[in-house]
């Protein structure tokens, strides 16, 4: 409608209560974050590798730190490593290959594998896991 040179809007009023409409609000926040694909981080490792033995606390305690749901912990010991990373790779989509050296730390996000050559503290860790900086 117009009315001396300007427009009116018209709304409908909506049916729900300001209450009722404030829970959907959430609940559709809630539904878009556990869409969000997770991220896998995971290490491999050996157990007689004394790089892997001091990263075994500050690994545990990144744990912590880090979302659970919107993160997927993997850790593959030196003797499964050539039957648990094909599973890897075939259930994620990604070629990761059969690592090198030890510890192998690394991350899967949107069907992409990343490795991590940072610090080896937990702060460092999960921020890394996170942001990829």
């Amino acid at each position: 409608m117009v009315f001396g040179g300007t427009r009116k809007r018209e709304y409908k009023k909506s049916k729900k209560t300001p209450k009722a409409a404030k829970k959907q609000r959430r609940r559709n926040i809630t539904q878009k974050k556990q869409t969000k694909e997770p991220i896998v981080m995971g290490k491999v490792y050996a157990d007689w590798c004394g790089h892997c033995q001091r990263l075994k606390p500050e690994w545990e305690h990144m744990k912590t730190l880090l979302p659970k749901p919107r993160v997927i912990f993997v850790e593959i010991n030196d003797q499964e490593k050539e039957q648990k990373i094909p599973e890897l790779n075939a259930q994620h989509q990604v070629q990761m290959p059969m690592p090198s050296g030890y510890p192998t730390i690394f991350k899967i996000q949107k069907k992409q594998v990343h490795y991590y050559e940072g610090g080896r503290t937990a702060s460092e860790m999960a921020k890394w896991a996170i942001s990829g900086r």
